[in-house]
């Protein structure tokens, strides 16, 4: 795989051989080779797609984004359809009063906001 024009496998192979015939340290010589590790399995997802894994197709790299169809229809109910809609009276049947205590409400954001 190539990853700004550089061979990853490639560069990864030479790594190893340049480890096995270097003498290091053990200590230096495994971290070498966890990060070659880490390097291999991270280059390995980058092949990844919605097609062979388990990636939502909206995750796929260079996918053409479809803008959604617009669409033509006027707002509200269908045609011919009579709406009915409450209208407030001047003389109302009756009033009722509600009586409220703010502190009664329970606390949540909308109250801090001003809703």
């Amino acid at each position: 795989m190539k990853a700004d024009n550089i061979d990853i496998e490639a560069t990864l192979t030479k790594a190893r051989e340049t480890l096995a015939s270097n003498s290091l340290d053990p200590s230096i010589k495994g971290l070498i080779e966890l990060l070659i590790l880490i390097v291999s399995i991270l280059s390995g997802r980058l092949k990844l797609n919605s097609k062979n894994s388990s990636k939502p197709p909206s995750q796929d790299p260079n996918r053409k984004k479809t803008p959604k169809d617009s669409v033509k229809k006027k707002p509200g109910g269908q045609e011919g359809h009579q709406g009915k809609t409450l209208k407030q009276v001047k003389n109302p049947d009756r009033i009722v009063k509600l009586s409220v205590v703010p502190t009664t409400f329970r606390k949540c954001p909308s109250v801090t906001i001003g809703f």
